[in-house]
């Protein structure tokens, strides 16, 4: 992700402005963990009565993301490379939101059974 800073002097080293300002993914992805998320767990868990199944699964139809960044997008002048936030961000709502999903189910149902395959001695 991208980060932003401001830092501003006036007449010399002393700075009048010097701090963080968080960018438009961040932003963003700090809004999706603290709010959307939640929103998920609380709804799943509500449908599971505390206890989601994954029988019961999909928990619902579509999760959409409707966002616009300012941040620029642009190719790289390798194969079809690009540097876009949007695409990094697709990516990280994608793979975080299963793995979201995955620890639900282990923090609510233990973890998924595994099949040890007892290697066989010659």
């Amino acid at each position: 992700m991208t980060t932003g800073w401001i830092k501003a002097e006036v007449r010399g080293p002393d700075a009048r402005v010097d701090e963080r300002i968080a960018t438009d993914p961040e932003r963003f992805w700090d809004r999706f963990q603290s709010k959307t998320l939640p929103a998920l767990y609380d709804h799943v868990m509500a449908l599971g009565n505390g206890k989601p199944r994954a029988e019961d699964a999909p928990f619902f139809g579509e999760l959409t993301v409707d966002l616009t960044l300012s941040e620029p997008e642009y190719r790289l002048p390798v194969d079809q490379e690009q540097i876009s936030s949007m695409e990094a961000l697709h990516e990280e709502i994608y793979f975080n939101t299963l793995h979201f999903f995955d620890v639900m189910g282990r923090f609510t149902r233990g973890a998924g059974r595994r099949r040890i395959r007892a290697a066989s001695s010659r």
